[in-house]
């Protein structure tokens, strides 16, 4: 049987099969060609940054190089090439200089702006408070409510324990760190958060030998972490604590320092440990073969604590532990006070920046002076990593710097920082701002000096 049309219909396909193995032909060369021409501008782009020069009529931004470079100079308004400029003599014997950024460089400084206050005072004002002695207070127009609550403590790194209250009378001490309170006045309810060091018993001190050297030579260590800080952008937000640490408590800053690996766990374990996670047991919480990290990792605070510090380690976000977000988190509360226990119930029934009409990070800032006051006769360790103001915020930062720098100026004055190793410092510098996209941005979170770090010894 014959059918009229099938020489079209053949020559049809052959057509097609044509176009498609041409239009296949077309994408592999632009493929091969996108790749060369990445190659090629990454590599320029290493000889960029590895001579530390930059076209300024290409990027809107300088870059000022400590010292002087004889062997590396422009050619014609563009970087000469590494083989024909620079012996290799003495590429080798020279040193890695840091690039220093300008503050306001135009490609960067419109992503930084004044930040809103917070608003805590238009919340209904905190009808109880713990006063100086760590003991309960109500405000003067609510001494006559009724309050009751329950005290939290850890079961697991996801999960509280609650032992129920039914009154809390003025001046009355806390019985554990963290207590939930409800409280009624007439028709009027309020709900909050009380967050106080209570001291371990002497049983528990003795069983640490927690005693100061006689010669008063262990230092305190008192450590404030703060999420996604570059120096530049800390000394852009934070005037007021950069002169309280430079010009009052006279600090040194790390301008070397730099990350060595992409993360805050990345930031934290080696610190803390001493080894990269990759050169210890498997702590990712996806693997079913997954460690506990504090069954594999030799945290120092663990040395701390057999030397008789009491010690204490917190974060302020709970669901992006720098050990419990990928990790598989702790089997045990790792330090003598613990932060992550109350913080859960934070975002879970309150959440923001506010605790109720007072901003969160005074509360956070009050916490830790606590513990060094109230363990002011034995050595401390204490560790506390703030993420809620600049994890995702570039610019709300500089709400807390007039605190902190009461803060540490007022902790100066009084002696509360005597004898101790202060360091303020971050994990990194921003990750996933839109900053980031510009060259700069790469710069101050990669290879600039990034996150920032103060270190002062007060004695």
């Amino acid at each position: 049987m014959k059918f009229r049309g099938m020489p079209g219909i053949i020559r049809l396909r052959q057509l097609a099969v044509i176009g498609v193995i041409t239009v296949s032909i077309i994408f592999i060369y632009n493929g091969y060609s996108t790749r060369e021409l990445n190659k090629e501008f990454g590599s320029q782009q290493n000889i960029l940054l590895k001579t530390g020069y930059f076209q300024e009529d290409e990027f809107d931004f300088k870059i000022v190089v400590s010292g002087q470079d004889v062997d590396r100079q422009y050619n014609s308004g563009s970087v000469k090439s590494i083989s024909n400029s620079v012996p290799i003599t003495n590429l080798q014997s020279q040193k890695c200089e840091i690039p220093k950024l300008d503050i306001d460089g135009a490609e960067v400084k419109d992503f930084f702006f004044k930040a809103k206050p917070l608003e805590c005072k238009k919340n209904p004002e905190n009808w109880v408070y713990l006063d100086q002695n760590n003991t309960v207070q109500y405000i003067e127009r609510r001494k006559r409510a009724k309050c009751s609550g329950s005290y939290v403590t850890r079961r697991t790194d996801q999960t509280n324990d609650h032992e129920m209250f039914s009154t809390l009378p003025i001046g009355q001490s806390l019985l554990s760190d963290f207590a939930i309170v409800e409280c009624r006045d007439g028709n009027l309810m309020w709900n909050g958060i009380l967050m106080g060091v209570v001291r371990l018993n002497d049983k528990q001190l003795l069983k640490k030998n927690a005693t100061p050297s006689p010669d008063n030579s262990g230092l305190n260590v008192y450590i404030l972490g703060f999420d996604s800080l570059s120096q530049m952008t800390f000394r852009r937000k934070m005037p007021k604590t950069i002169n309280v640490l430079e010009e009052t408590l006279h600090s040194v800053v790390l301008n070397g320092y730099n990350i060595v690996g992409d993360g805050t766990p990345q930031a934290y374990i080696p610190i803390l440990t001493a080894s990269t996670e990759e050169e210890l047991p498997l702590t990712r919480k996806r693997f079913r073969e997954a460690n506990y990290v504090d069954d594999v990792y030799p945290f120092i605070w663990n040395n701390f604590s057999s030397s008789g510090y009491v010690t204490l380690y917190g974060e302020d976000a709970f669901a992006i532990g720098t050990f419990t977000y990928r990790l598989k988190g702790f089997r045990k509360k790792p330090t003598d006070h613990y932060l992550r226990t109350i913080f859960k119930e934070y975002e879970e029934k309150f959440g923001g920046n506010c605790l109720g009409s007072e901003p969160l990070h005074r509360t956070w800032f009050h916490y830790s002076r606590e513990f060094m006051r109230v363990y002011n006769d034995v050595p401390r360790f204490l560790l506390m990593h703030q993420s809620l103001l600049s994890h995702d915020d570039i610019n709300l930062v500089e709400v807390e710097d007039e605190d902190l720098a009461s803060h540490l100026s007022s902790m100066h004055r009084n002696g509360e920082l005597d004898n101790t190793l202060v360091i303020l410092m971050a994990d990194h510098g921003h990750r996933f701002a839109k900053v980031r996209a510009t060259h700069q941005g790469q710069l101050e979170e990669v290879v600039d000096i990034h996150p920032f770090i103060f270190v002062l010894i007060s004695r």
